[in-house]
C-alpha cells in the first residue's frame, strides 16, 4: 500500500501558488484543541474554506481534489446559493470521498438534475449534519433533500458535549448565521483545523513507515 500523502499534495500545490487545504475532517471535532477554539471564538464551522483547492482522500487512483464553492462545499461556483432543486447532506458518501466526480452519488443525481447542491462533509456525525441542514439547506427551500445516513456515523459521540451542536437539536430556530460568516469559517478552518489535519497526516505517514516491514502481501494472500 502507498503511504498517506495528503499533506505532501497540499504542499506541492501551495508551492505552485495554488491556495490548497486538506479536506475538512469531521472527526477532528473531537479534538481538545478544536473544542477550545470553538469556545474562544464562539463559532463552530460546518464546512471547508471557500474558493480553494481541497485535497481529499486516496484509495489507489490518486488524491481526489475539488474546488470548493462560496460556502466551502463540493459545488460549482454559485450553485449552493440557490435556487436548488436537490440538496444532498451527509458525510463522506455524500461528499464523494475517494470517488471520481462522475461516479459519485451526487454526480449521478446531478446528471439528471443539474441544480443539485452537495452539502456533504467527510466525518460529520448526525448533529453536525442537522446543523448543515439548518445553516445551508433550509434557507434554500430545495424541492428535494437527499440525506445520506451512515449507521457508523449515526451516534452523536463527542457532539453531545458541544453546546452549539446541541442547540440545533433543542432549538428549532437556532442558527449561527454561517452563510453570512464565511470569512470567520475560513479563518477557523485555516488556523485551527488545517494544522490539526496536517499533523494527523504526518503522524499517519510516520506510522505507515514504521510498519513498512510488515508482510501485508502475506496477510492479503492468507
Amino acid at each position: 500500500p502507498d503511504p498517506p500523502r495528503a499533506a505532501e499534495d497540499v504542499g506541492e500545490l501551495q508551492a505552485k501558488g495554488i491556495d490548497a487545504v486538506p479536506g475538512f475532517a469531521g472527526s477532528l471535532m473531537g479534538d481538545a484543541a478544536f473544542a477550545h477554539a470553538v469556545q474562544e471564538r464562539g463559532l463552530l464551522p460546518l464546512s471547508n474554506v471557500a474558493n480553494v483547492q481541497v485535497v481529499e482522500c486516496n484509495e489507489g487512483l490518486g488524491y481526489v481534489q475539488f474546488r470548493s464553492g462560496e460556502f466551502g462545499f463540493n459545488n460549482p461556483p454559485g450553485l449552493a446559493d440557490g435556487p436548488v432543486d436537490v440538496a444532498v447532506i451527509g458525510e463522506s458518501h455524500a461528499l464523494g470521498h475517494c470517488v471520481a466526480p462522475s461516479a459519485s452519488a451526487v454526480g449521478r443525481i446531478r446528471a439528471k438534475f443539474p441544480r443539485t447542491a452537495n452539502f456533504g462533509i467527510a466525518g460529520l456525525r448526525v448533529l453536525s449534519q442537522l446543523g448543515v441542514f439548518r445553516e445551508y439547506v433550509e434557507p434554500l427551500h430545495p424541492k428535494a433533500v437527499v440525506w445520506f445516513v451512515n449507521i457508523s456515523f449515526a451516534e452523536a459521540r463527542y457532539e453531545a458535549d458541544r453546546p452549539l451542536l446541541m442547540r440545533y437539536l433543542n432549538d428549532a430556530w437556532f442558527s449561527q448565521g454561517l452563510r453570512q460568516r464565511q470569512r470567520d469559517v475560513d479563518s477557523f478552518v485555516r488556523e485551527v483545523l488545517v494544522p490539526l489535519q496536517l499533523r494527523r497526516d504526518h503522524a499517519l505517514r510516520d506510522d505507515f513507515e514504521d510498519s513498512s516491514s510488515f508482510p501485508f502481501d502475506r496477510v492479503i494472500t492468507l
